[in-house]
């Protein structure tokens, strides 16, 4: 944070301007992290907030959890066999498998940027 002062008769008064944060929207794993944070890691949260690394933060997980999910995606979809014809030739089991794979997928990049005690918390210092 920049403290800068304005003179007010014989006072000086702290006229406070917070960090810029970034304008990019909060998606499905920012928010979840950040809803994380604030339960579970307030005093991390609390922190962040007040140092203006909040939102930076939670995006910064957001992009990593999203490049995640978009590299193991692909992968578990041809292990499983998941392809384009099985969607013209079945498309209510390709849906079923989709959903399920789905949610498989939401499963590992939350345990690896929740419940993996070994993730650092992006932070400035």
């Amino acid at each position: 944070m920049e403290i800068k002062y304005v003179k007010s008769g014989d006072y000086l008064i702290p006229n406070i301007i917070p960090n810029i944060e970034p304008e990019e929207e909060l998606t499905k794993y920012g928010m979840i992290y950040e809803d994380w944070l604030k339960t579970a890691h307030k005093y991390i949260w609390d922190y962040l907030y007040c140092t203006g690394q909040a939102k930076k933060s939670c995006l910064t997980v957001q992009h990593e959890a999203d490049e995640l999910e978009a590299k193991i995606m692909p992968q578990m979809m041809e292990a499983e066999g998941i392809t384009e014809e099985l969607k013209r030739e079945n498309p209510l089991e390709w849906a079923r498998k989709m959903n399920n794979l789905q949610h498989r997928v939401n499963e590992i990049v939350m345990d690896h940027f929740i419940n993996n005690p070994n993730y650092k918390v992006p932070m400035e210092n």
